[in-house]
């Protein structure tokens, strides 16, 4: 019997030498199977864009000088933040550098120098926030929505706001308590969300479905559902 071999996370795809070697965050996060696949399904390089366009915009005036409080860099992330990607997406990690021949020091004050692992490592926090945030009765654009708060770090507010209004799932339930309570988290998160991008899989489903379960798959991820008519189905007869 072959020995037994320890999984890396990284889905394994069969060689090709004109295969392209996956350079980008988004390409190199789509290939784990640490992230669900509707977390995979909204990650994009645009929205490393719209972080760092809201983080800059929110920057203090000492920060704007270069004196740097608990949080660094473009994407204001902490150590702490950073030791979540190398505890969760190591593997990842560990090929992005490889394919871009950069080096890593495991220190983020060190490794944001490096403008291209600091978009990883921006991207990459922010899908383990994501991931937190997909829920099965919960849309797309919702579950970024949370994502991307809890990439703020707004993990208490968020919790507030759904104390306060009775709901968990939906994000637009929260957005009166919020604009009233916490205006610039709102901001905040439909600032960078304008910047989301949401991939629709290629699945098609041929199983029989409800209208009521059509109509969810559609508007959840837009899902292209092939109904099987019912006059189809053989009929068995019991005697």
């Amino acid at each position: 019997m072959p020995p037994k071999v320890k999984s890396t996370g990284i889905s394994a795809t069969k060689y090709n030498p004109q295969q392209k070697i996956a350079k980008s965050p988004t390409d190199i996060l789509k290939k784990t199977n640490k992230l669900k696949p509707q977390t995979k399904l909204l990650l994009s390089d645009s929205l490393i864009t719209g972080i760092i366009k809201a983080e800059t915009k929110r920057l203090s005036g000492l920060e704007k000088l270069g004196i740097d409080g608990s949080t660094i860099g473009r994407g204001q992330l902490s150590q702490a933040a950073y030791s979540q990607v190398k505890s969760n997406l190591e593997k990842e990690l560990e090929m992005f550098c490889q394919n871009n021949n950069i080096s890593k020091s495991g220190k983020l004050s060190t490794d944001i120098k490096n403008k291209k692992l600091e978009k990883f490592i921006i991207l990459a926090y922010l899908a383990l926030r994501i991931n937190e945030g997909v829920k099965p009765e919960r849309g797309p654009e919702e579950a970024l929505k949370f994502g991307i708060g809890k990439y703020f770090g707004a993990f208490a507010t968020l919790r507030k706001a759904q104390i306060s209004t009775g709901n968990n799932l939906n994000f637009k339930a929260l957005e009166p308590y919020l604009k009233k309570n916490k205006p610039d988290t709102l901001s905040y998160i439909n600032e960078v969300a304008a910047y989301g991008k949401i991939a629709k899989p290629t699945l098609t489903a041929e199983l029989p479905k409800t209208k009521q379960e059509n109509k969810k798959l559609i508007e959840n991820f837009n899902v292209k559902v092939t109904p099987i008519s019912i006059a189809s189905i053989p009929i068995i007869n019991k005697t």
